[in-house]
């Protein structure tokens, strides 16, 4: 039995009221198309039991939950319908609309299947009481004077039924009919907005379905569908106050969506008919994202290219992050609160040229203040065409400068060496673990094979964000070997990725210093925290940033990319950086000073470690970067 409180009755009304078409009355005058080229292919509406064939009384409860009729009090229209049995009062509401008459010895027959004729006849009466002369349907089963044959013709010319069967010249009136039948049918009757169907063939909204299936098996963090749906409700709100009352809306649409919440999207998509309906999933998509973890996005083709490329471009030759009044990374948009800093000035590139150090903010570009841009944004107005001038305005210490740079082509570079001047002390300053462009891992271990006859090595892991796990592998493995340096948990297994590559550094090595701070993130937590546990690492500095997942990067049919956390990791043993960060050996502030300044300090702190966080001013914080830089 169908239940009375039918999901399409309740979507019928609602979408009738959102349209302007509430029923005054139990008749419908259904404008009708002058030809039969708007007839409709056969569309799927997905609910629970949609190919259950529906009883005479169940037919009776959906087509009266379309029309809106009230429950009428029983008089014993039928004989075979008894007071108080299931939609009786709707059979009768039916019957004095003039919409179902019975048989001609008073019965109804509601436990009877109806058959796509007698509903026919029902739609005929409901929609076309006035009738019409339509041209002849073009099915080959509907026998000449069949009761339902006027009924079949109109509702063919009025674009609300197509075929049975693969044949589009078989009506088959003879036949059952399904649930999902009528409320196909009575959609179209009332001419519903859209037409809602679930991701079994989800024709333009492919990249919604795919997106939501791998959310849906993958995702490793906690959620519910009304975390996905909420930002995409918020995004349409803004939609909604921008159309105009009477603007166009699109056409009787399917809308094929991978849960019943995320109906706004169809909303979305009944107003904003010049918007192609992939374009809009993929919208939809961006902000579905957003109701996952920070570390979740999805990236358009030309988006993705632009982090392939990140390591290669035209600009000034920095590493910029966005950072709030609060020291946490990652603020959007920019304002007076949420501003861009300097972490890295490559050596050589315009910037280092110029003058511009880390720690600098970049408050302007070309005199036109940044406030209201994301970070990728403010990028693209610092990178521009090779020779070409922009002038970039920082703040320092307080105070305002403007410096008209000359854009030139950089290579980002993963690393920078040194040497201490006297004592045998080697420092290597390790920037990302990204992919691009390439040549990261042989990058460092030159570096690291340089380094392997002092006393003391310093790897400066401060500001580094992370980046592939195939780098971190092989730089894991350049003081490991194949040894495991991290373990995965994924919503199915847990699992050891090893290191990469012959160690380079022995028993006899020199003794290692890791640098730290609040946005050393992600892989170089890893790398730190697998250092000190099997390599006698000594970790030095501040609290790091507490990433401990890893997002998969899956490739979609459009060429776009999702980022998604599908793992969380710890360290071989067992230690879960999530809640405090890597375990910190010495936990300090570090010094100002020249770079010899802080190789001295760091073998000084070594050789007597205090007892207390010292107290030495801090140099200006770094953050988890954003290798789009300028």
């Amino acid at each position: 039995m169908i239940s009375l409180t039918s999901s399409f009755a309740k979507r019928v009304l609602v979408s009738i009221v959102a349209v302007g078409l509430l029923l005054a009355g139990p008749v419908l005058a259904q404008e009708v198309p002058s030809t039969s080229e708007d007839a409709p292919q056969p569309v799927l509406i997905s609910v629970d039991g949609a190919d259950q064939v529906l009883t005479n009384r169940e037919a009776a409860v959906l087509m009266a939950g379309a029309l809106d009729l009230a429950d009428e009090p029983w008089q014993g229209l039928f004989s075979d319908v008894a007071d108080g049995s299931d939609g009786a009062g709707f059979i009768e509401a039916l019957a004095l609309a003039g919409i179902v008459r019975g048989e001609l010895d008073g019965t109804f027959g509601p436990d009877e299947l109806i058959t796509r004729g007698e509903f026919a006849v029902w739609v005929d009466n409901a929609f076309y009481a006035d009738g019409f002369d339509p041209e002849p349907a073009p099915f080959t089963d509907v026998p000449e004077g069949a009761f339902y044959e006027d009924a079949v013709q109109r509702m063919y010319a009025a674009g609300i039924t197509a075929g049975c069967s693969a044949d589009p010249l078989m009506f088959c009136g003879e036949d059952g009919l399904t649930l999902g039948e009528v409320e196909t049918l009575l959609a179209r009757a009332v001419r519903l907005p859209y037409l809602i169907s679930d991701c079994e063939e989800p024709g333009a909204w492919l990249l919604l379905c795919d997106v939501y299936g791998y959310i849906d098996t993958e995702y490793v963090l906690e959620y519910t569908v009304d975390d996905l749906v909420a930002p995409v409700a918020e995004a349409l709100a803004v939609v909604e106050e921008q159309v105009e009352e009477g603007a166009e809306q699109r056409a009787q649409f399917d809308c094929s969506i991978p849960d019943p919440s995320f109906e706004p999207v169809c909303a979305w998509a009944l107003i904003s008919p010049q918007t192609p309906v992939g374009d809009l999933a993929e919208t939809v998509v961006r902000e579905v994202a957003k109701g996952l973890d920070p570390n979740s996005a999805y990236h358009d083709a030309e988006e993705w290219m632009e982090i392939e490329e990140s390591g290669r471009y035209v600009g000034i030759g920095v590493r910029v992050v966005t950072v709030n009044d609060q020291w946490q990374a990652g603020c959007s948009p920019l304002s007076a609160t949420c501003r861009i800093l300097i972490l890295t000035v490559f050596e050589g590139g315009p910037a280092h040229d110029a003058g511009l150090q880390r720690g600098d903010w970049i408050v302007a570009v070309d005199g036109e203040s940044l406030h209201g841009l994301t970070i990728r944004e403010a990028a693209g107005l610092i990178r521009g065409e090779v020779d070409t001038s922009v002038d970039i305005t920082i703040e320092r210490h307080g105070s305002e400068h403007t410096l008209t740079l000359v854009r030139k082509e950089i290579v980002a570079p993963y690393t920078s060496a040194a040497f201490h001047d006297t004592e045998s002390i080697a420092y290597i300053q390790f920037a990302t673990f990204s992919l691009f462009p390439g040549g990261a891992v042989e990058e460092f271990r030159e570096r690291l094979a340089a380094a392997a006859d002092s006393e003391l090595l310093v790897l400066d892991l401060r500001n580094n964000p992370g980046g592939s796990v195939s780098v971190l592998q092989g730089i894991a493995g350049a003081f490991l070997g194949e040894v495991p340096v991290v373990t995965f948990h994924t919503r199915r297994e847990s699992y050891d990725l090893d290191g990469i590559g012959e160690p380079l550094v022995g028993a006899d090595s020199p003794r290692l210093a890791i640098l730290v701070n609040g946005f050393s993130a992600s892989a170089s937590e890893v790398l730190a925290g697998v250092l000190q546990e099997t390599g006698g690492g000594v970790v030095i500095g501040e609290t790091t940033y507490k990433k401990n997942t890893g997002q998969r990067l899956i490739d979609l049919f459009n060429e776009g990319v999702f980022r998604l956390t599908t793992l969380r990791w710890t360290t071989p043993g067992g230690i879960d950086i999530g809640d405090n960060g890597v375990p910190l050996d010495i936990e300090t502030e570090f010094p100002t000073g020249t770079l010899q300044d802080l190789m001295e300090w760091v073998k000084q702190i070594l050789d007597n470690p205090p007892q207390e966080p010292t107290d030495e001013t801090p140099e200006t914080p770094g953050e988890d970067s954003d290798d789009s830089g300028g």
